[in-house]
């Protein structure tokens, strides 16, 4: 299977296309593969498969695949297997582990700053009487652990004395701490040394309720700071839709909170600088870029993580410099370097990031969040833009990353992307959404070929909505100009999902899902599912969704026979129960040549 590439993916399909057999056949044999990519960061290098193109840019696209292509909407997205729970692992540093990390930053820098530049009078007498405190209480000498001695036969690996974090703790001279290591070796040999030196710290981040680390290292704290900083550059990257020299560049006092007239929603804005288009009065790029007119429109987890990166660097700085390990200060980097983290060096950290919360899934048992390596390889920025704008129209009401507000984050993208020229993120969501909306037509066409009924108040919308899309466009690769054409079409905004029990006919005013239908000063271009009215006059119904419905029916009878749930559980299962036999009675009753309805199997 590793022999298989985008192009072999995209000559099959043609095959299946130019045979004999039907349009399902066909789909079933290309849903196979998908499920197969969906399978691939658990699957042994030989055994995986790159994204198929179909899965990327629709079932209709296929016949013509972008391979060789490039540009940022030819960019593979990051695998929903492996974004998802980075991004669950970078909020949880952000929200759960900054604190702990920001106090080992502090507790750090304080024993450093502690540690004597000479020697002076009573040093030796101070360090003896700590290792005799230490022998007394039974407790081991702070040590490093991974030190390698080279041997002529082999590498030894051992712990040594951790001088610096000693000479910090009792304020004297890191020589004089190696002389008298020096001289009482012998007396110290006894004396147990641990592989870890802990900072007197609490630890208040939880996993569950279990510590996310027993105790942070001395020197394991500079690296926590580069992880956190990634951690930062992670969700600022991903949730916000900034290019990646965008969010590179922003300096500190960039975030301000703003609220909107009306809406209790808290959000904020982020004032830096932008590259693309920039120019002089004569036409000529400015590489330095310009301070961008508009704010980007960020919701809560980035103005988050842009206070946490505030707290890791110097006032008036970059949040992103290229030194930011929280230890000694560095020397000042060449000119020709800049200060800034660089796309490469930020691509490494990800990496790195990845390995460290992959250490804690392993830790805490919780193998359900381990972030596999991306099918597609490594994770840089630039991807991470692609894929906010494919998660957002992909997955119904934003279902990832465990709860957060996507319906949130693509109203304040679009809100601050709006009057942006070229192809920015509204362009990019635009087209990632006519994607989406073209598939949902094509399976609406295709379940009507196969005849199934359908039924509810808006049952003739949607199947003339499937009617007009295959007169139209079944069958052909659509260009970007259609693709807005479909957008801006109002009679073909049928929205479905693979959960759901009904297709929606979008008709802004006839939605009951949106509570300011009518407003022309707030327009709605899509529904709201977890407001989705059944009373509402946009319901359509097929067979499709009728077998969700029993399969729903007999798991919740399942579920009432059990005997495992509480009284008002079983009352709201059979609630639900019951409505979902009179959808199905319903549908039933609606079909052609029916005089009597169906009894319900109640």
């Amino acid at each position: 299977m590793a022999e298989v590439d985008v192009s072999t993916l995209a000559d099959y399909a043609v095959f299946l296309r130019e045979g004999d057999r039907t349009r399902g056949y066909a789909a079933r044999q290309l849903l196979a593969l998908t499920r197969h990519w969906a399978y691939t960061p658990y699957l042994l290098p030989q055994d995986r498969i790159p994204m198929p193109p179909w899965d990327e840019h629709g079932t209709d696209d296929y016949l013509v695949a972008p391979h060789g292509a490039t540009g940022r909407n030819h960019r593979v997205p990051i695998h929903p297997a492996t974004m998802s729970p980075l991004l669950v692992w970078a909020l949880r540093f952000v929200t759960d582990f900054a604190p702990d990390i920001l106090t080992a930053r502090d507790e750090h820098t304080r024993l450093l700053a502690n540690i004597q530049p000479g020697r002076s009078p009573g040093e030796n007498q101070i360090l003896r009487t700590y290792f005799d405190r230490l022998r007394v209480t039974g407790q081991p000498i702070p040590g490093i652990s991974g030190i390698t001695i080279l041997r002529r036969s082999s590498p030894l690996v051992r712990t040594a004395i951790n001088v610096r974090y000693i000479a910090g703790t009792l304020g004297i001279s890191i020589p004089a701490a190696r002389g008298v290591i020096a001289r009482d070796r012998a007396g110290l040999r006894d004396h147990p040394v641990a592989d870890r030196a802990n900072l007197d710290i609490p630890i208040t981040g939880r996993i569950n309720t279990k510590p996310w680390l027993e105790g942070i290292d001395f020197d394991q704290a500079p690296v926590l700071v580069t992880h956190l900083s990634t951690a930062c550059l992670i969700v600022v990257s991903y949730l916000s839709g900034m290019r990646p020299e965008e969010v590179l560049h922003l300096r500190h006092g960039c975030c301000a909170a703003a609220g909107s007239s009306g809406n209790s929603v808290l959000r904020h804005h982020v004032t830096g600088l932008h590259f693309k288009g920039v120019t002089d009065d004569e036409g000529n790029t400015i590489a330095a870029g310009e301070i961008r007119e508009q704010p980007w429109t960020v919701i809560a987890p980035v103005a988050t993580a842009i206070t946490v990166l505030e707290h890791l660097t110097e006032p008036g700085g970059l949040l992103f410099p290229i030194d930011i390990d929280g230890g000694p200060a560095k020397a000042a980097p060449k000119p020709w370097r800049g200060e800034s983290l660089t796309p490469a060096a930020a691509a490494y950290r990800i990496e790195r990031f990845i390995g460290l919360a992959n250490d804690l899934t392993h830790d805490h048992g919780r193998g359900h969040e381990l972030v596999p390596a991306d099918p597609a390889g490594t994770i840089v920025l630039s991807r991470l833009r692609q894929t906010v704008g494919w998660f957002i129209n992909r997955l119904p009401g934003g279902r990832v990353a465990l709860g957060i507000q996507y319906g949130h984050l693509q109203l304040t993208m679009s809100e601050a992307y709006g009057s942006r020229a070229g192809m920015d993120m509204t362009e990019i969501l635009d087209l990632e959404r006519s994607r989406t909306l073209a598939d949902t037509l094509a399976q609406t066409a295709e379940r009507m070929r196969d005849g199934e009924h359908v039924s509810g108040p808006a049952a003739e919308r949607y199947q003339g909505a499937a009617a007009e899309f295959t007169a139209a466009y079944q069958g052909s690769h659509l260009t970007a100009r259609q693709y807005r054409a479909l957008l801006n079409n109002p009679q073909l905004r049928v929205f479905d999902h693979d959960d759901a029990l009904l297709a929606c006919n979008h008709n802004p005013l006839k939605a009951l899902c949106d509570p300011h239908r009518g407003n022309p000063t707030r327009p709605t271009g899509t529904p709201s599912f977890d407001r989705c009215n059944t009373a509402c006059a946009n319901v359509a119904r097929t067979d499709t969704h009728i077998d969700r419905a029993r399969r729903e029916a007999a798991a919740l009878q399942h579920e009432i026979d059990s005997g495992l749930h509480p009284q008002p559980i079983r009352n709201r299962h059979q609630q639900r129960r019951i409505r979902l036999l009179e959808i199905i009675d319903r549908h039933e009753r609606d079909k052609p040549g029916l005089d009597q309805p169906a009894e319900p199997s109640q």
